[in-house]
């Protein structure tokens, strides 16, 4: 009689058998009547049934072949179809729980494994489902249980740090994990996933993301991007919008974007820069949602207008630096109280741009002396008669303010959750006053920190002054933090979207070190990055090899050692090569290896003073370059060698992070552009604009501008990319200026 069936307890995913499959297999030997009359089976790989009739008397083989079923909520089912009680376990016999079951295993934990915003998301869903419900489906434990089991317990970690969202699940996970063969099985994964884990034992990474509050629906959160059109986008931007559409698309909901309250600042030219970032980001938006605050200026109005009809607001003519006092102090307004007629002329004024209107502004009646500032009677219209706005030309000369005009629109939009950063906190209570007041629809707000950099600046009103006082060239200078600059430096969308999804919603507020996003984009350019080589043109030092090819020739190399799919290029070889003058330098009279080609005995040092001027040597084809300390970048003496800018950026401003009371023009950065010219090998006569490489021991390079030849010929210009490190292998007019 063959022996009871034990599931050996393996880790999942790496060829073993998943929790689900285990867990089914224990039961239904523990509840089967005979349990030797259950076959063992093997499970292979992820997704694959394999043979349950080995090592059983051929009397009792299974008449049937399983070889490929796929899926391990597809396996479970086959052994509880075969051996188990299917009414129990699957709700066989009534159609409807039976295909509730169906629906809740098409969420396997394989789908789920180390994928942390697909956990989350299903935790979202299963928790919405048992508000009111004890297990997953029906009134008894089924499959779909054991699936939800099983999906935290191979998550277990990362449930862990978030379980607390998760009530209901909570509740029945811990019921579940009670029971005796789960309890077993739990302890069983517990102890393989610490004999598998590396000797070095890491922290598990916690979620960047947390989900959603107030019960999202799936399909119908909507999240707003609502970039003011007064400057490009920057990189603290950027978080925002990695951060809303993450959302929007996690929970299959919808993104709008735009805000346009301010036409003093908002131009045309900005608002078509937002939408080409937001494409080159990858961010698709569809244009029915592209939504302008303009669209509800007669919505807004009309509100402020009941407000002040109702005596919740009133118009305050004083200077705007009387009431900022006054606030400070906690100070009613003297004008606070005025007559609700004698409001509504000065209001009409406003609307018209004539006469006393010119000087009020519109400001709610909460609380003066509150103790968040937000709240003493704020600000919510203001006139502008002096420039028409990039949509509604001249139609308006009173205009909302952004805490009055944000909650409205994203209340009627249908926008269920507004994702604030941290600098809006105290004025989230004002967000939730003007709904109350108004009677609209609640919106969920949500927060998170806002990006800070290291001798940075992301203030669009200081940015703009570095492009008026002609310390760049516009908003898309490489010095910039802006998308387009920092992209035009050689950043990469991918690398951009994977360091701020890192960051997530957290809250913790940093000034970090850009290094960071640097050395994260090193790792997406470095295997796809050709190699080339350069020689600073000032310093280069002449290599004659006395047997070297007398006529210019060429050897076949990989653009890249390491990634063949890039394809080869023709190193041009010659008799004369440039070196680099700190190269030359360092080598006396033995072998060197000039990369890419070969060996090279060097046999005379010429000097002027302390200056290498010129060397000469033999070519070495049988030399060995594992046997060379020095390998050194050339450049072949031909006419096809190509004049290349080389352009490095400093910081901004020379202070790592500024208070409050500094003023930023006492901390710029005098010398932001470094520009050396270089002669490049004439593999790089090809090398497209846009292209990243990478100048042998010099670093990556993105080609700002390629090679132009003929009557208005202009050198390849190339903009240094950081790589997070910090350093350079040789000096440079940059390094060199930094004493680095």
């Amino acid at each position: 009689m063959a022996d009871k069936a034990k599931p050996v307890p393996v880790l999942h995913p790496k060829n073993q058998t998943p929790l689900l499959v285990q867990a089914i297999a224990e039961f239904i030997v523990a509840q089967a009547a005979d349990p030797s009359s259950i076959p063992p089976f093997v499970y292979k790989g992820i997704g694959t049934v394999e043979e349950w009739v080995k090592g059983i008397d051929p009397a009792r083989q299974l008449n049937v072949v399983v070889d490929k079923l796929s899926g391990e909520a597809v396996a479970a089912r086959y052994l509880t179809r075969s051996f188990g009680t299917p009414a129990r376990w699957l709700c066989a016999g009534d159609a409807y729980l039976s295909s509730s079951v169906d629906e809740w295993l098409s969420v396997t934990a394989e789908t789920v494994f180390n994928n942390v915003p697909a956990l989350l998301r299903q935790m979202v869903a299963f928790d919405d489902h048992l508000q009111m419900r004890t297990f997953v489906v029906g009134h008894a434990m089924t499959l779909a249980d054991l699936n939800l089991w099983s999906m935290i317990t191979t998550n277990l970690n990362v449930y862990k740090a978030n379980k607390q969202h998760f009530p209901h699940v909570d509740r029945l996970y811990n019921f579940l994990a009670d029971e005796p063969i789960l309890a077993k099985l739990g302890r069983q994964y517990a102890t393989t996933t610490a004999q598998a884990a590396e000797p070095k034992k890491q922290k598990e990474k916690k979620s960047s993301f947390v989900p959603l509050k107030n019960n999202p629906v799936m399909g119908k959160v909507m999240t707003r991007f609502p970039p003011e059109p007064s400057g490009y986008l920057h990189i603290g931007h950027a978080k925002a919008l990695v951060l809303n559409a993450f959302y929007a698309d996690q929970y299959k909901g919808q993104l709008r974007i735009f805000d346009d309250t301010n036409p003093s600042k908002e131009k045309v030219e900005f608002e078509e820069s937002i939408l080409e970032d937001l494409a080159t980001m990858g961010i698709e938006v569809d244009k029915k949602f592209h939504s302008y605050t303009s669209q509800h200026f007669d919505t807004i109005l009309k509100y402020c207008d009941t407000l002040i009809r109702e005596g919740k607001a009133f118009c305050d003519s004083q200077s705007q630096e009387v009431q900022k006092e006054q606030r400070y102090k906690r100070e009613p307004s003297p004008l606070r109280d005025t007559p609700v007629e004698e409001n509504l002329r000065l209001w009409d004024l406003m609307q018209k741009g004539e006469g006393e209107g010119l000087n009020c502004v519109v400001r709610l009646k909460i609380d003066p002396s509150n103790n968040n500032g937000s709240l003493r009677d704020p600000a919510i219209y203001r006139c502008v008669v002096d420039t028409p706005h990039n949509r509604t030309g001249d139609k308006y000369k009173v205009y909302p303010l952004y805490d009055f005009a944000c909650p409205i629109v994203d209340s009627v939009e249908g926008v269920t959750h507004a994702l604030r950063s941290q600098e809006y906190h105290e004025h989230n209570p004002l967000y939730e006053f003007v709904l109350q007041l108004l009677k609209l629809r609640f919106v969920q707000i949500e927060d998170f920190s806002r990006l800070n950099f290291q001798y940075a600046l992301l203030s669009k009103r200081k940015l703009q002054w570095f492009v008026d006082e002609g310390y760049v060239s516009g908003w898309d200078s490489p010095a910039f933090p802006t998308i387009r600059g920092m992209i035009r430096r050689g950043l990469t969308v991918a690398a951009l979207k994977s360091f701020m999804t890192d960051q997530g919603s957290s809250k913790s507020e940093v000034n970090m070190d850009m290094k960071h996003l640097w050395a994260r984009n090193r790792t997406q350019i470095d295997p796809v990055a050709p190699r080339h080589m350069a020689v600073e043109d000032e310093f280069k030092v002449k290599l004659t090899l006395t047997n070297g090819p007398s006529t210019a020739a060429a050897v076949v190399v990989a653009k890249h050692p390491k990634n063949k799919d890039l394809g080869e290029h023709a190193l041009v070889i010659a008799d004369q090569l440039w070196l680099e003058g700190e190269d030359a330098a360092l080598i006396s009279e033995n072998e060197v290896t000039l990369m890419g080609w070969g060996n090279c005995v060097v046999k005379k040092i010429e000097r002027d003073g302390d200056r290498v001027a010129a060397l000469t040597g033999e070519f070495n084809p049988e030399g060995d370059f594992k046997s060379t300390k020095l390998k050194v970048a050339w450049v072949p003496d031909v006419p096809d060698a190509v004049p290349v800018e080389v352009q490095e950026f400093d910081v901004l401003i020379t202070k790592s992070k500024l208070e409050k009371e500094d003023k930023f023009e006492d901390f710029v950065n005098k010398k932001i552009v470094y520009s050396s010219m270089y002669l490049g090998s004439p593999t790089l006569r090809t090398a497209p604009k846009g292209e990243t490489l990478q100048l042998q021991r010099r670093g990556y390079f993105k080609v700002d501008s390629a090679l132009q030849e003929g009557k208005d010929s202009k050198a390849a210009v190339l903009i240094h990319v950081p790589d997070g490190h910090g350093k350079y292998v040789l000096s440079t007019a940059f390094s060199r200026a930094k004493g680095l």
